[in-house]
């Protein structure tokens, strides 16, 4: 074998970024659809495109003569930056555990991809802290570690065949042990890995062919699947949500929150950079059940997903705030059903929550648009999640609202919450492969509104989508009425009733932080005296003054 071309070089490292961030796109849906453990989540597929597809646009500007170890250090900072899910913080570590372990070789033998791999076990069971699982990413690292300890002759294709058959063999085993359905991060991790093993190729001169042979194993796994996870699909979903955030502060004082997060929640992975005096930056991914206020966050930029996103209405007219005196009040009902059938109606009973829309009926192909909230309120980010939207608290930048969106297909649509997130949407450059409109909305109340609206609309695939949404939002908008508490609250209360129709007018008061206890005094005494007002308080934590609206409901559900 030529001595000559058992060497990797920079260049290649930027086609595998490059073919691997189509390989996931192609990918994307089967990932999404197969679960992973211990709990069920079904954007795997998603999180990954974001990741690697911003991966690529970065690597895709470097200069193919830069050091590995540099090339791998700009990539590792990027996906530290904006992870996209735990599959993003893996990726993140695995690519700065690589930079640290080249550092200042120029090309890349095959003795280097084994001590990667070696480097890459140790920090992710560092991001991994306490948690053991038998199938995983940790897991696969050090089988791989292993395996590659047996080897006699160290060769470009001998180190790759033996990572690619070990990903497929626990991928395998992960699906066999868990009815079929296994673990859809292993399952990129084949991916990725076999697009690497085809570069290999490509460098000694052999024809490539891993990527095919993993796309027609997951796809065959994905049809067995398929049954288990629309089952679970089906089933009323868990309440958890995946939450990322940034913390700095010195390392010391950080560290120990890593055991404050794990008493609630079934997921903590941290990633992080300090300096020589020990003051650290932290990116930290958590899984959790528990009301976000209680967990030791930043005030900015957290992004929020509901881990396997319900078909949820985000409240119930006329109920109570039932803790009023807490910051983290989430009051929802759920009504949930089936997709669309042959002759199933899409109302229910004055229910409010999502219904199944018959595609055959209106002999159109429909679908939901992705909804990215821009709030400042803490107290409705779980609202907003278990609505189905994605959720950015407090964004500082425009970088930090394209984390958000990731890697959006189809539709999106940013609905701000305040002046200052809506000057942050209207900054967003127009995106190269998706459309993303904005919404026009300038308070938390309205934005709330807009995102229940938008949740159950439907956009049509083979007309203009944006067009039709920026309709949808100006109906919308014509149909809700909000402003702030003001000093003669009687008159306000009297306008609001006017607009609405009917003998009574729901009017929702969304509580700010200024001053909470006198407007929630002030509205009861007022509305108790009123029989035409049917009032709903909520807290949302909001920085401000408190938010009064009230919509027109024979109107709202028209689409």
């Amino acid at each position: 074998m030529d001595v000559t071309r058992q060497i990797i070089e920079t260049k290649d490292f930027c086609a595998w970024v490059a073919h691997t961030a189509t390989l996931l796109v192609q990918a994307e849906d089967l990932l999404n659809d197969l679960n992973t453990f211990p709990v069920p989540n079904f954007n795997t597929g998603t999180n990954l495109v974001a990741t690697w597809s911003k991966l690529a646009a970065v690597a895709s500007v470097f200069s193919p003569h830069i050091p590995p170890d540099r090339f791998m250090a700009h990539l590792a900072s990027v996906a530290a930056k904006f992870p996209r899910g735990s599959s993003g913080m893996f990726t993140a570590a695995s690519l700065a555990a690589t930079a640290k372990t080249w550092r200042e070789v120029p090309l890349i033998r095959p003795v280097e991809l084994v001590q990667a791999v070696s480097s890459i076990s140790r920090d992710f069971q560092n991001l991994d802290g306490e948690i053991s699982l038998d199938f995983g990413l940790t897991a696969l690292v050090q089988n791989i570690e292993a395996e590659l300890a047996e080897l006699n002759v160290y060769t470009l294709s001998a180190v790759m065949d033996t990572t690619v058959v070990c990903a497929q063999q626990l991928t395998v085993d992960s699906a066999d042990t868990h009815r079929g359905v296994g673990d859809a991060g292993l399952a990129g991790a084949c991916l990725i890995l076999a697009s690497l093993a085809d570069v290999v190729a490509s460098i000694e001169g052999k024809t490539p062919g891993n990527t095919e042979i993993i796309q027609s194993m997951l796809t065959d796994w994905a049809d067995r699947s398929r049954p288990v996870v629309s089952v679970r699909r089906a089933q009323t979903p868990g309440t958890e949500f995946e939450v990322t955030f940034r913390h700095t502060g010195y390392a010391r004082e950080i560290g120990t929150r890593r055991q404050e997060l794990g008493a609630t929640c079934s997921e903590v992975l941290e990633l992080g950079t300090k300096d020589e005096l020990g003051f650290a930056t932290f990116t930290t991914h958590v899984h959790t059940a528990a009301p976000l206020s209680i967990l030791p966050h930043p005030h900015e930029n957290i992004l929020v997903e509901q881990l396997s996103p319900p078909e949820s209405s985000l409240w119930r007219v006329g109920a109570e705030d039932p803790v009023p005196e807490k910051d983290n009040v989430v009051l929802f009902t759920r009504r949930f059903t089936r997709a669309g059938q042959p002759g199933e109606s899409g109302k229910s009973g004055g229910s409010s929550g999502f219904s199944g829309v018959d595609a055959l009926e209106s002999g159109l192909q429909q679908k939901r648009p992705k909804l990215v909230i821009l709030s400042e309120a803490p107290a409705l980010v779980e609202m907003y999640a278990r609505g189905s939207a994605t959720v950015l608290l407090n964004p500082s930048g425009t970088d930090w609202v394209q984390w958000a969106l990731g890697k959006p297909r189809g539709l999106s649509v940013l609905i701000p919450s305040s002046p200052a997130t809506w000057e942050l949407a209207k900054e967003m450059a127009p995106h190269e492969t998706a459309v993303v409109t904005v919404a026009p909305s300038r308070d938390e109340l309205s934005a709330l509104w807009l995102s229940a609206g938008l949740a159950t609309w439907q956009c049509h695939r083979d007309g203009d989508s944006e067009a039709s949404a920026q309709r949808e939002i100006q109906r919308l908008c014509t149909l809700i009425r909000v402003e702030e508490i003001g000093e003669n609250l009687k008159e306000q209360l009297e306008a609001l009733c006017a607009f609405a129709p009917g003998d009574t007018a729901e009017i929702m008061a969304l509580i700010g932080a200024r001053q909470p206890g006198v407007d929630r005094v002030r509205l009861r005494s007022m509305a108790e005296g009123d029989p035409r007002i049917e009032l709903t308080i909520f807290y949302g934590g909001q920085s401000g003054a408190t938010l009064l609206g009230v919509k027109d409901d024979t109107e709202w559900d028209e689409t």
